[in-house]
């Protein structure tokens, strides 16, 4: 984000739009009053990151995809850095989704398969990452004769007030031979092997989100910053 702006996400575009003549490699997309915004409140380096903002209450959602990278790769690490300003609760019947991986096909599925979402501990009410499998798919997954939604949940919490480091390993396939693998400040929270992560038909995307519903206190705010896409393992130092 150190342009100022969003086009980086749009890349070979050079502008935040999705239609040039180089054909753009991701970008940003909203659900209501969803937005993400270049920012120069807090930055891990540089002077800018994402500020991405939902109200929280009702659904809402801003997305940044990138497809440029998975659709032809099949195995890549995902880093991202976040700062979250304050401590949020989801309540009943809420949710979130803070990453995923989704799939879309030619016939019109668009689905996401993989996400993290944010839980919070009984008692405490201390944030942590969950993994989910997607319980809206109408296939077999995660794993073989496994139908229906999965989740689990880290043992880590999540900081509040400081950046903290995201990484994921994502193996992109249509059969039982796909994996997700999460690292939180350089220790693994989450590791499934023998997956299937997309379509059998379909392609891999992913995308860093502000989304969700029935979460306080509004507005939920979180910020990203020096984010990378990589063929082999990225970590903290970068």
């Amino acid at each position: 984000m150190e342009t100022g702006d969003l086009r980086e996400w749009y890349s070979p575009c050079t502008t935040e739009t999705h239609n040039c003549s180089a054909g753009s490699g991701g970008g940003e997309y909203n659900t209501l009053n969803g937005d993400s915004v270049a920012s120069r409140d807090r930055a891990r380096k540089g002077y800018w990151s994402v500020k991405q903002t939902i109200s929280g209450t009702a659904v809402s959602g801003t997305r940044l995809f990138r497809w440029n990278e998975p659709v032809p790769n099949r195995e890549l690490y995902y880093s991202v850095w976040y700062f979250i300003p304050r401590r949020h609760v989801v309540n009943l019947y809420g949710w979130t989704n803070w990453l995923q991986y989704k799939s879309a096909t030619t016939d019109g599925k668009n689905d996401p398969f993989f996400f993290l979402s944010m839980g919070n501990r009984q008692g405490s009410g201390a944030m942590h990452f969950q993994l989910g499998w997607w319980r809206g798919l109408k296939i077999e997954g995660p794993a073989p004769g496994q139908f229906g939604g999965r989740s689990w949940a880290s043992s880590m919490d999540i900081p509040v007030g400081r950046w903290f480091h995201v990484e994921a390993r994502h193996v992109c396939a249509g059969d039982f031979t796909g994996a997700i693998q999460v690292w939180q400040d350089g220790v693994q929270i989450f590791n499934q092997g023998g997956v299937r992560t997309r379509y059998l038909n379909g392609n891999c995307q992913w995308s860093v989100n502000n989304y969700g519903e029935k979460t306080t206190p509004s507005p939920v705010v979180i910020y990203v910053d020096d984010v990378a896409i990589s063929k082999t393992r990225v970590g903290r130092w970068r």
